[in-house]
C-alpha cells in the first residue's frame, strides 16, 4: 500500500515538473506575505513618538589631594540625597556627559529644583573644587512612520489573496496534466484523502521553498541592520526575535501551500 501511494505522489509530482514554471511566482507571492507579515509584528503602530528629553546633571570636581576614602565618604553621602537620581565618577580625559578635565563627580538630578539644592550642598561639602551644572537635551531614537505598519498590512492581505489566486492557477496546471491518471485512479475507487497527497505534496514543496526565500530575506536585512545603529533603534524587534521568526515563518509557510493546494484539488464531479 504505501508503495503504491509513493508510486501516485511521484508521478503527480511528475506531472508538476511540466509546468514547474508556475511554482515561482506561488512561492514568490507565499514569501511576500511571510515577509509582510514580519513588518506588521516589528514596525510600529501609531502610537505618538516620544518628545526630546532634557537631562540635568551636576558635575563636582575633585580635589586632587583627596584621598580614595574621603571620595568614598563623598559619593555616599550624595547618594543619600533624595534629589539624585543617579550618580556616577568620571575621571580626566573621560567625554560623558562633557568632556572631563579632572577628575570628578557627576550627580543627575530630576529639576531644576533639584540641581539647585544639590549644587548650594556640594560648595558646603568638603573636599569639593568646584561645581559645575550641565543641561543636555537628548533626541528620542528615529522612528518609522507609524503608516509603514498599515503598508505592511495592506501589503499583507493582497499577498495572501495573490498567492490563493496563483496556487489555484498552478494546480490547474498540475489537473490538465494529470486528468487522465486522476479519473483513472477515481474510477478504480481510490479515496479521495488519497489522491489529494499528490497537491498536498506539491503545496508542502511551494510552501518549503516560499519559507526558504523568506529566510533569507529576514536573515539578511537582520545582518544588514547590525551595522546600522538607526535601524535598530527604529525597530528593536528585527534583532530580539530571530528564532521565533524563523519556527514561525517555515510553519507559515508551509500551511500556506497545504491551503493552496487543498483549494486547488479538482472537485469529483470535474472528473465524473
Amino acid at each position: 500500500m504505501s508503495s503504491g501511494v509513493l508510486f501516485i505522489i511521484g508521478d503527480a509530482l511528475r506531472a508538476m515538473l511540466g509546468c514547474a514554471g508556475r511554482w515561482i511566482p506561488w512561492s514568490l507571492t507565499m514569501a511576500a506575505a511571510l515577509v509582510a507579515g514580519a513588518a506588521v509584528v516589528i514596525l510600529p503602530g501609531e502610537e505618538e513618538p516620544p518628545a526630546p528629553a532634557t537631562h540635568l546633571f551636576v558635575l563636582a570636581y575633585l580635589e586632587q589631594a583627596l584621598s580614595e576614602e574621603e571620595v568614598n565618604r563623598l559619593a555616599w553621602e550624595t547618594w543619600s540625597w533624595p534629589e539624585v537620581s543617579q550618580q556616577g565618577f568620571r575621571f580626566a580625559g573621560e567625554s560623558e556627559p562633557k568632556d572631563i578635565q579632572r577628575r570628578a563627580l557627576v550627580l543627575q538630578v530630576a529639576d531644576e529644583q533639584a540641581r539647585v539644592v544639590v549644587e548650594d550642598r556640594l560648595h558646603a561639602a568638603d573636599g569639593v573644587a568646584g561645581v559645575e551644572q550641565l543641561r543636555r537635551t537628548v533626541a528620542p531614537p528615529p522612528r518609522l512612520p507609524g503608516a509603514s505598519r498599515i503598508g505592511a498590512l495592506v501589503g499583507l492581505v493582497l499577498s495572501l489573496a495573490g498567492s490563493i489566486v496563483l496556487a489555484r492557477w498552478a494546480m490547474g496546471a498540475m489537473v490538465s496534466r494529470w486528468t487522465s491518471e486522476l479519473t483513472l485512479l477515481r474510477q478504480a475507487g481510490l479515496q479521495e484523502t488519497l489522491l489529494r497527497l499528490p497537491f498536498l505534496a506539491v503545496g508542502a514543496v511551494a510552501g518549503v521553498g516560499a519559507a526558504a526565500l523568506y529566510l533569507a530575506c529576514y536573515w539578511g536585512v537582520r545582518a544588514w541592520a547590525q551595522g546600522v545603529p538607526a535601524v535598530l533603534e527604529a525597530a528593536p524587534a528585527l534583532t530580539t526575535g530571530g528564532a521565533t521568526a524563523t519556527v514561525l515563518g517555515v510553519l507559515v509557510a508551509v500551511l500556506l501551500g497545504l491551503l493552496g493546494a487543498a483549494l486547488g484539488y479538482p472537485p469529483r464531479r470535474h472528473h465524473s
